[in-house]
């Protein structure tokens, strides 16, 4: 199958987690993002293994994913198809605010 291209941006303590503020991988055709994010703890297993998936296969429920700027659970959630040069979003929960 032909690969796709995925750019994968990093925020807040992921991006410190991983060292880097956007990671580019190839995934097959056709692609989930539960896939891609399999891939991403393949890339970065020191960084992000247990953290983002746990060992049972299960995805952080504390982290929003967004494809293309779009709140992944308003898509199909984990089982969303990526295509060729979609841009992925990781965010950590936010905290804190005004006092």
């Amino acid at each position: 199958m032909p690969n796709m291209l995925i750019k994968v941006k990093l925020f807040a303590s992921i991006r410190e987690r991983v060292g880097t503020r956007i990671v580019e991988l190839k995934v097959s055709e056709g692609a989930t993002l539960y896939e891609l994010l399999g891939e991403l703890v393949k890339a970065y297993p020191k960084a992000l293994k247990g953290y983002l998936i746990n060992e049972a296969g299960e995805v952080n429920e504390e982290l929003n994913f967004l494809v293309n700027g779009i709140n992944a659970s308003s898509l199909e959630g984990l089982k969303t198809k990526l295509k060729d040069g979609d841009a992925v979003s990781i965010l950590p929960p936010v905290s804190g605010g005004i006092r």
